[in-house]
């Protein structure tokens, strides 16, 4: 297995696991309205019974208005209902943002890919507008439903989401037979390049650097062939939310391969 095959089932992983909870949680109009609903709790625990890391989501809010007043409503698996909330300082700073997308919802008119921009550099906040459609049972067929403003927040346990599940996929996806690590680290993907993740502190964050590079969390895109260096340069005009980068132990492929020749040199 090569490292550029490596770093796409990495982001398979990555990529799948946060999808697949964004998709499983986020909320329908109907469940908005009431507030719960007994297929948005099958779902939830559906979700919660058979994800590989359910404990990185920390928690799940509805975004919405009541009598032209935002509001948050936090979902308690233990009742199974979305409670009034105190707006948690990640998401009111945001506040100004739903309140825009509400008067364009109002003028009928997309804020999407704005709401998209003011949330792209968040570490733990994953937002997506309320589902116009409902599943009478699981397994059903869906039905389509009045459109209503607001939006599933779903907050990610970040600490869970760095000392636990990146390190066990990287461990999974880079290391080598003889148990050593290539260096690992996930960043964010925008001008700020914080670091959320480092296998070791030698990791280099540097695109340059890297041997390899993927966007994670990125919309779908066509695939791709050729090397590491081809992969490298479709990564860079692909953006994500994070990016993965990829190094050999000794700094880089090209090291590596040169000190297996000195090895091979001085043995003959």
């Amino acid at each position: 297995r090569n490292l550029e095959t490596a770093a796409e089932q990495f982001r398979a992983d990555f990529d799948g696991e946060l999808g697949r909870a964004i998709r499983e949680l986020t909320v329908g109009t109907a469940t908005a309205r009431e507030g719960t609903s007994s297929n948005y709790s099958q779902r939830y625990t559906s979700w919660l019974n058979t994800a590989d890391h359910p404990q990185v989501v920390g928690d799940v809010y509805v975004v919405d208005v009541a009598d032209e007043q935002l509001r948050l409503r936090r979902w308690n698996n233990g009742i199974h209902v979305f409670e009034p909330s105190l707006w948690p300082e990640e998401l009111d700073r945001h506040r100004a943002d739903f309140q825009k997308a509400y008067i364009e919802f109002k003028a009928q008119r997309d804020f999407g890919r704005q709401m998209r921009a003011a949330f792209s550099g968040e570490e733990s906040l994953v937002v997506a507008p309320l589902q116009n459609f409902e599943f009478p049972r699981v397994g059903s067929q869906a039905v389509q439903t009045e459109p209503m403003f607001g939006y599933t927040v779903v907050q990610l346990d970040e600490s869970y989401l760095r000392g636990q599940m990146i390190q066990s996929l990287a461990e999974r996806h880079f290391t080598e037979r003889g148990g050593e690590m290539y260096r690992v680290a996930v960043i964010l993907d925008d001008a700020s390049k914080r670091v959320l993740y480092r296998s070791t502190p030698e990791a280099t964050t540097d695109i340059d650097s890297a041997d390899i590079t993927v966007a994670l969390f990125s919309p779908p895109r066509g695939g791709r062939r050729g090397g590491a260096r081809e992969a490298n340069q479709q990564a860079q005009e692909t953006p994500g939310r994070w990016r993965l980068m990829v190094q050999h132990q000794s700094g880089s492929l090209d090291a590596a391969v040169g000190t297996i020749r000195r090895r091979n040199l001085a043995v003959s």
